[in-house]
């Protein structure tokens, strides 16, 4: 019913419309390239590939559009939310390829390109961040809700899940693989694993932190 009322009653100035449209195209490429993979399609799955990158980016990106119609959380505002969540996005699919990688033996290429993509992602990530919660704030309710993150109520969950097991942990991890290549798979797959755990832990920042500071 409510998706029936998306397309026969859209709020075309609503971003959780246009999320709704990108999810539901996304969801029938990943499909098509699905079944033109099992069938040995691979030339479909070569045409599917563009349109794959745009939809999931897609996907990945439209919630810095729709919180940002959240007008009364200014900490929702940030133009670097949108970078944030593309990279975002890198970093989870990095690490399930490489977790998948690792249990089904893909081989070293493979982890090593998944390897150095995770590492990059997170330090980018990393930085975005500290550059989003200890940068200029446009206004005092912005300031409040980073301050909470980092010093406030959120403080042990930023610093630590997040920030030292989510993050620096994975960061060694993936360094030590590419000195290591023999034990690659496996130190991808587990930081993978942590890393996942730090972007959960971060988001769970995010939105607590935009909302901490009363409407009025």
């Amino acid at each position: 019913e409510r998706a029936l009322f998306l397309v026969t009653k859209a709020n075309h100035t609503s971003w959780l419309v246009w999320g709704g449209y990108i999810l539901g195209v996304f969801g029938l490429i990943e499909a098509a390239w699905f079944g033109a993979a099992l069938f040995g399609l691979f030339d479909v799955v070569r045409w599917l590939l563009i349109p794959a990158l745009l939809f999931g980016a897609g996907a990945a990106g439209y919630s810095a559009f729709l919180f940002g119609q959240a007008e009364g959380r200014d900490f929702w505002q940030s133009p670097l939310m949108l970078p944030i969540l593309l990279v975002q996005a890198v970093m989870a699919g990095a690490a399930g390829l490489g977790l998948l990688g690792w249990a089904l033996n893909a081989g070293a290429s493979l982890s090593n390109l998944f390897t150095l993509v995770l590492l990059s992602a997170i330090v980018l990530h990393v930085l975005l961040i500290f550059i989003e919660v200890f940068g200029s704030h446009s206004n005092s309710h912005v300031a409040a809700a980073a301050r909470y993150m980092t010093r406030g109520g959120l403080k042990d969950t930023f610093w630590g899940p997040f920030f030292a097991v989510g993050s620096l942990v994975p960061i060694v991890m993936l360094c030590i693989a590419l000195a290591v290549p023999v034990a690659e798979p496996a130190l991808l797959g587990m930081a993978g694993i942590v890393a996942l755990v730090g972007l959960y832990a971060y988001e769970h920042c995010f939105v607590v932190a935009g909302q901490i500071v009363p409407l009025s």
